[in-house]
């Protein structure tokens, strides 16, 4: 008879924060949280913060321009189907902080490599030109919308899924008050 065991997921070490949050959709596209900012100062916490609690999101939101571009590139497209597998298992599915020879690695650290290990084949595969223009626009689209989404809006939904690893709101939230 044969046996299946799951992947064990558990909570957080403590003193471990997680920015590998899912925010759920209807809440990054929330045209009421939008607003022009006042300064490239208050435009640059937005960013930061909003790229935090939005991490998953926006890394989705790239992936899925750089998939779109690669429609018409075979070869890309199954290497980039391939590296998806990293990213689901070290990055979206992942239910605790990854551990490497007994060093935690921060998620930050964790997003920077999967997308070094995905760039670096995919150049490679004579599509530079498509994968290029697809970053540059998911960039400027995650970047705008970071600038432009208020994070005192943010405030006051601070106790739903989006900051369940925080625990509360993150402190450049609480400031930006």
């Amino acid at each position: 008879m044969t046996t299946y065991e799951t992947l064990p997921i558990s909570t957080s070490s403590p003193g471990f924060v997680s920015l590998t949050t899912w925010c759920p959709w209807r809440e990054l596209a929330d045209v009421r949280a939008l607003g022009r900012p006042a300064g490239l100062g208050e435009a640059y916490i937005r960013i930061r913060t909003n790229a935090a609690r939005f991490s998953m999101n926006y890394a989705i939101i790239v992936l899925l321009f750089v998939f779109l571009s690669l429609l018409w590139h075979p070869l890309s497209l199954i290497v980039l189907v391939a590296s998806m597998a990293a990213w689901l298992f070290f990055y979206f599915l992942r239910g605790e902080p990854l551990v490497v020879l007994g060093w935690v690695i921060r998620d930050r650290v964790v997003l920077m490599g999967l997308a070094v290990v995905t760039l670096v084949p995919l150049l490679k595969t004579n599509a530079t030109a498509n994968i290029l223009t697809s970053l540059s626009v998911g960039l400027l689209l995650v970047v705008v919308h970071a600038a432009l989404r208020r994070t005192d809006y943010a405030i006051v939904e601070a106790e739903g899924p989006c900051y369940a690893a925080f625990g509360s709101a993150p402190a450049s939230v609480q400031s930006s008050r």
